[in-house]
């Protein structure tokens, strides 16, 4: 009786420890999937800011209207990276800081 008791205190070992292994793994694939979708947020916020600059170009005639706008956009731009800057070191403590931030 004690074998087959020892059995099953393994087994219950086993099934504890191949639940903790699938938990972590899970929490492992989540963040995974959330540094993606901040990095593909990044991204598509640089591409719309390069795209109201295009258009900002593109579309004003005044030239006093049209600096405001950069200026203004430049600011935007500033503080997105400053953001991004902030929380890349929250997210990634223990990683150097890449080479900058593309400036728009």
């Amino acid at each position: 009786m004690t074998n087959k008791h020892n059995w099953n205190e393994i087994g219950k070992d086993i099934s504890d420890f191949t639940n903790k292994v699938k938990i972590k793994l899970d929490e492992e694939d989540l963040v995974d999937d959330i540094k993606q979708s901040l990095k593909e947020t990044i991204e598509n916020t640089g591409w719309l800011i390069k795209n109201m600059i295009s258009s900002v170009e593109s579309t004003i005639s005044d030239e006093d209207i049209k600096q405001e706008v950069r200026e203004i956009l430049a600011k935007v731009n500033s503080e997105l990276q400053s953001t991004i800057k902030e929380s890349t070191k929250n997210i990634y403590p223990n990683v150097e800081e890449k080479e900058g931030l593309e400036e728009e």
